[in-house]
């Protein structure tokens, strides 16, 4: 019996583990090259640039409206009470920025929920010398509790926002 109820357990903390676990995907498409930048066309792509902090500095352009609404139970920094949703682009810091090119092709990002201890946190964390285009994100819930924040980005060095809403 002992061991049933054992069982039963791990079964239903395994399936709770793949209701909420986050999967990236690179782009079946693009080199990230600026003649053939990365198609981002879901969630898992998204979420894919957000784990690669080597591709920082690469090229994406969006193709198809993007949902994040699932990402609210997401816990982005290993199961601490801290942060939820969907992890920034770029760091929360200036030690790792987004330094690359996003185009969202005016497709629209749905559903950013962002919840942090720590500042510099939005859809992109710090961006430096980057260009962000053509972006539309709706219905945006951050809060965070440092001082630099902003639903597109957290923090902007040097970097041009164009014909973003």
């Amino acid at each position: 019996m002992r061991n049933r109820i054992f069982f039963s357990i791990i079964i239903l903390w395994c399936s709770m583990l793949s209701l909420y676990s986050q999967t990236a995907t690179a782009p079946s498409n693009g080199d990230g090259s600026s003649g053939n930048p990365y198609q981002i066309a879901n969630l898992a792509n998204l979420y894919w640039i957000t784990q690669n902090s080597s591709n920082m500095d690469k090229y994406y352009i969006q193709t198809a409206n993007i949902d994040l609404s699932s990402t609210e139970s997401w816990n982005f920094v290993g199961g601490a009470p801290c942060c939820y949703g969907i992890p920034s682009i770029g760091s929360y810091n200036d030690d790792d920025p987004f330094t690359g090119n996003y185009n969202g092709q005016s497709y629209v990002i749905s559903n950013l929920y962002v919840r942090s201890t720590n500042g510099g946190r939005g859809l992109f964390g710090t961006i430096s010398g980057a260009t962000i285009q053509n972006v539309i994100l709706t219905d945006v819930d951050v809060d965070i509790e440092g001082q630099i924040v902003g639903g597109l980005v957290g923090k902007a060095n040097n970097s041009t926002i164009n014909n973003c809403s």
